[in-house]
């Protein structure tokens, strides 16, 4: 497997977002403030690595040929690393902190925290944060010129899509167990009050950039027991980067009777009998992977 493969799966497993998640912890900021950060300086953290993130998703599709790129994406996964060892520190402590006090989350329980000979937990940080952004700064320079020696010729290739599925690939959702309670209930309470008229439709859209688990979070939406008994349909569709309407009626008529539609049918036949299928039927529909509004022109 390349690395860009590599280490394109390991931001899609919801890295980035345990990191977030743990730097958004109040009792690790409160905790990190003892150790010699500043207010800041995880809010800057937070912001860095979403910006890896993007930079991850755009390069990865040319870092399978290019070595320059290989070596700043194996250089940006051993950065982020460091992020994580410096917060597992951080929770580490709190931790600690809590057994010895029996719980008790005062703020002067950490006085101590990072009382270490030569530690500067500030220090560190800010040294993660600056290898994050000059080697994201690195691969956006590297792609630029790439697209000035081959004449911006690749970036006009359409590039592979992924595909999903309501199938479940995790066992839990790392950090979203709130949000996920959340928008079940929000589902329940809409569809209570909306009941089967199509005409009340309650959207919910999950936004964020890639590699935060927007995906996951769906596939547990779709497969809760609240869920499933509250919609008489389920559908579930992949959009990606071709938001084709013909395509997405078609696949989601599919899904409804699981059979396989004509390719020679045109939208107005194709959108007539989706109208028949879900005509007064309570139904829930994913649009995973849906890109932005100005990709789908």
């Amino acid at each position: 497997m390349s690395t860009a493969l590599t280490i394109r799966g390991w931001f899609a497993q919801g890295f980035i977002q345990a990191l977030l998640d743990k730097a958004s912890d109040s009792a690790v900021q409160q905790l990190a403030n003892r150790g010699g950060l500043q207010d800041d300086d995880l809010r800057k953290l937070q912001t860095i690595l979403y910006t890896t993130s993007v930079m991850v998703d755009t390069a990865d599709m040319r870092s399978e040929k290019n070595p320059n790129l290989r070596k700043l994406m194996k250089q940006l996964k051993d950065a982020a690393y460091d992020a994580e060892d410096l917060l597992d520190e951080f929770e580490y402590q709190v931790l600690k902190q809590k057994i010895q006090h029996g719980g008790d989350q005062a703020s002067d329980l950490f006085s101590l925290a990072f009382n270490l000979p030569g530690y500067d937990a500030g220090t560190k940080l800010r040294e993660i944060q600056r290898n994050l952004s000059e080697i994201t700064a690195n691969m956006k320079n590297t792609m630029e010129l790439l697209n000035l020696h081959d004449g911006g010729r690749r970036s006009n290739m359409k590039l592979p899509s992924r595909e999903t599925s309501s199938f479940l690939t995790e066992t839990r959702v790392y950090g979203r167990d709130r949000e996920l309670e959340k928008v079940v209930e929000l589902l329940s309470t809409s569809v209570e009050k909306s009941g089967p008229d199509i005409s009340n439709l309650c959207v919910l859209p999950l936004l964020g950039i890639g590699g935060i688990g927007k995906t996951t979070l769906a596939q547990f939406l779709y497969n809760d027991a609240a869920v499933r008994k509250h919609f008489e349909l389920k559908i579930w569709v992949c959009v990606s980067d071709s938001f084709d309407v013909k395509r997405l009626t078609k696949e989601i008529i599919e899904s409804v009777t699981n059979k396989k539609q004509s390719d020679l049918m045109n939208l107005d036949t194709l959108q007539v009998i989706l109208k028949v299928k879900i005509a007064s039927r309570r139904f829930l529909l994913v649009l995973d992977d849906v890109w932005s509004i100005d990709t789908h022109g």
